[in-house]
């Protein structure tokens, strides 16, 4: 099975080295508005997702509170209330769509999104496999399915 400190927890703690973490995580002076409602988007879609070590799975209204708490830092406040005011108003992607991690469908984003997001992909594909030695047998081009 998978263990969770072996195998997911690693790549957590990769995914906070990200810029949109460095950003976002703590009040930072050189972090743009953009870099702040990624980040707000990216807290809110993670808890969104089943993640049993934040409870599960949360609708908006559970985020709005969760939002509104003591633990969520004042820094990022208001970008979350700015971004959960437009998700609220956006039809939900088709998540079902997405059922390999090499191919990765476009599942209602816009197109430009998408390809930042297979050019992201790819980079840290190649990083797993220069950086961690992973085998590169293991990751094929990402291409949309659509």
């Amino acid at each position: 099975g998978i263990d969770f400190k072996k195998d997911v927890l690693p790549s957590i703690e990769y995914h906070r080295m990200q810029r949109h973490h460095r950003m976002w995580n703590e009040p930072n002076c050189e972090a743009t508005s953009n870099d702040m409602r990624y980040g707000a988007i990216d807290a809110i879609c993670s808890l969104l997702e089943n993640r049993g070590y934040q409870g599960g799975v949360h609708d908006f209204d559970a985020i709005e509170k969760i939002i509104e708490g003591e633990r969520t830092p004042l820094h990022s406040k208001p970008w979350m209330r700015e971004v959960l005011f437009v998700m609220r108003e956006l039809p939900r992607p088709d998540l079902e769509r997405i059922t390999n991690i090499v191919r990765i469908p476009n599942i209602g984003i816009p197109d430009e999104i998408h390809r930042d997001m297979i050019r992201d992909f790819d980079l840290a594909k190649m990083s797993l496999v220069q950086v961690k030695h992973y085998s590169s047998d293991a990751f094929a081009p990402s291409y949309a399915v659509v």
